[in-house]
């Protein structure tokens, strides 16, 4: 199983229900294994990425952040200037709560 961690008020391709269903029909085929592609905080209404913070804080699951990506380029840190980025730390600053990823740019 592979878990996204986007939410409802995402709208990037790779953020679509259907993104999901092509992408567990194409692992599940490359790798000869079920492969399931999944983003449960993605069918919650009215969630925004703060909600998001604040509900891994509540369920020991902050230090997964750490381990998540937003930049939509490749490279070795976020950029900090994508919409993607800019959306993250929003989210971070109204949540209250410092982001665990470094950034290029600095704001």
């Amino acid at each position: 199983m592979l878990i996204l961690g986007n939410i409802t008020e995402d709208v990037y391709p790779d953020c679509s229900l259907g993104f999901r269903k092509k992408f567990s029909e194409m692992a599940t085929q490359t790798l000869d294994k079920s492969v399931e592609v999944v983003a449960p905080l993605a069918d919650w209404n009215n969630w925004d990425k703060a909600d998001e913070i604040i509900f891994a804080i509540e369920n020991k699951l902050f230090p997964l952040f750490s381990m998540s990506w937003t930049r939509w380029k490749g490279g070795e840190i976020h950029c900090g200037k994508c919409q993607a980025c800019e959306s993250r730390r929003e989210g971070f600053a109204k949540a209250g709560v410092q982001d665990p990823v470094r950034y290029e740019v600095h704001v």
